[in-house]
């Protein structure tokens, strides 16, 4: 019997210290990452961005992932909080809107979520379950990316469900709009597994519509996470914010292949 115990209490502390960290621990992607970085062309802008879009196609987006938050380190070198928030690809959350708490390891090190953020989300109904953000690469490929360009921020990680609804995070619209000094960044992949001369007609209606903040109609067909999308254009007219889409590309230009795309924007909103 004290074997056996013994033995509960021995794999419950394996399993507490293997959940204590979140591994997205990119080890593969590191030099890529770093080289990226080092050919980005950055422009001049006196823009004051308080949110963003990214891709999350890690490898085949790295170059417009990079000019992201080369972009971003040079307009906005203060920010030391951070909130990203993306689809939960394979569902494993079970919930319309999660939240996890724990550190993220990252190739770069590790990168502390902010409690005071864990605990206004949770009052909003999130859901906090570290588990299910496990290869969640929504949340682990801007993690390396946050970590090496802005190394002392924290970072707050948000799942949706593809069931998620405009009134699952108004609260989080409102906590936001009162704390400018959090960088939202929405990890979004658009067009997918369309032509190119496909993706790019759906890519310039969604244009359009990020140009004109208007969330009205979007579906998967546009984006990875309509909610998602919805969410931050939504954020943006009701605080007067104005889209700067500085870049816009097709993975047929990364890697050719104009059968099987998906389409990446990079996004400002100031």
């Amino acid at each position: 019997m004290k074997k056996i115990l013994i033995i509960i209490i021995l794999l419950s502390l394996v399993t507490s210290a293997s959940a204590s960290n979140l591994d997205y621990d990119y080890k593969q992607y590191k030099g890529l990452i770093e080289s990226e970085m080092d050919k980005v062309q950055i422009q001049k802008s006196d823009k004051h961005p308080v949110a963003g879009v990214t891709s999350h196609h890690l490898p085949t987006a790295a170059p417009l992932i990079a000019r992201f938050y080369a972009e971003l380190k040079k307009r906005r070198p203060d920010i030391k909080r951070f909130v990203v928030i993306g689809p939960d690809h394979f569902e494993k959350c079970r919930k319309n809107f999660s939240q996890n708490k724990n550190k993220l390891q990252t190739a770069f090190g590790d990168v502390k979520a902010d409690d005071n953020i864990v605990l206004a989300l949770e009052k909003m109904g999130a859901n906090t379950d570290d588990k299910c953000f496990y290869n969640e690469h929504a949340i682990g490929v801007q993690a390396n990316f946050i970590k090496k360009y802005f190394p002392d921020a924290t970072l707050n990680s948000v799942i949706l469900s593809n069931s998620a609804r405009s009134r699952n995070f108004m609260e989080l619209q409102k906590y936001l709009a009162k704390n400018q000094d959090i960088f939202l960044v929405l990890s979004l992949d658009f067009s997918h597994y369309q032509t190119k001369k496909v993706a790019d007609k759906i890519d310039t209606q969604t244009k359009k519509k990020m140009e004109k903040l208007d969330s009205r109609g979007l579906g998967l067909e546009n984006v990875d996470s309509p909610g998602g999308l919805k969410l931050i254009l939504d954020y943006a007219k009701q605080n007067k914010l104005k889209s700067e889409i500085f870049l816009h590309k097709n993975s047929a230009e990364y890697d050719g292949d104009r059968n099987y795309t998906t389409s990446y924007f990079d996004v400002f909103f100031n």
